[in-house]
């Protein structure tokens, strides 16, 4: 800081010497007042830290579970209502730094929860027949596990990676979605 009234040093008040250049005592003030700014190690990992660290949490996050209770709040970030019964899931999340994730989900039937899945999900209507399922992931043994023609079928419009199965008889619902 210059020794005037505390006044930060910027560069144009640097004064030349014989040969035009900034004097090094000049230098030596202006790095001083400067010096919060410099690269340092530590300047460096504050940096990495608050950049980076944000953008890795898929690797803290990641891995393949089943019928985990958790499954609900990894899929859509809170926790799944007292109301909603979930007999089976099964969800999968990658590492990499962006949101890589696939689930299968068995669902009572519950009114709400229905048309919350075809509201939320631009879920539109789908002959069995015109169904052509490809999922990311072998599927689960318990998910969807009668002939197809025995559901009714709802699909993303806009992806079609998202698909939503009714029971014809018991109105159990079936989610996967795949997002690679």
């Amino acid at each position: 800081m210059s020794a005037e009234g505390n006044k930060a040093i910027d560069s144009t008040q640097m004064r030349p010497d014989s040969r035009g250049e900034p004097s090094a005592d000049s230098r030596s003030r202006y790095f001083e007042a400067h010096a919060a700014w410099s690269v340092t190690p530590r300047f460096i990992s504050i940096v990495l830290l608050t950049f980076l660290l944000p953008t890795a949490c898929g690797y803290f996050n990641s891995g393949t579970w089943e019928d985990d209770p958790q499954n609900w709040k990894r899929a859509w970030g809170y926790s799944k209502p007292d109301a909603v019964l979930m007999p089976h899931s099964w969800y999968w999340r990658s590492p990499h730094w962006t949101r890589e994730e696939a689930y299968f989900f068995q669902f009572r039937w519950h009114e709400e929860l229905f048309n919350q899945f075809l509201a939320n999900d631009n879920m539109s209507r789908v002959e069995s027949r015109e169904a052509q399922l490809d999922y990311c992931f072998e599927k689960p043994r318990w998910f969807v596990p009668k002939e197809i023609s025995e559901y009714e079928i709802w699909r993303n419009g806009t992806s079609g990676q998202s698909w939503l199965f009714r029971d014809a008889n018991t109105k159990d619902l079936f989610l996967y979605a795949c997002q690679l």
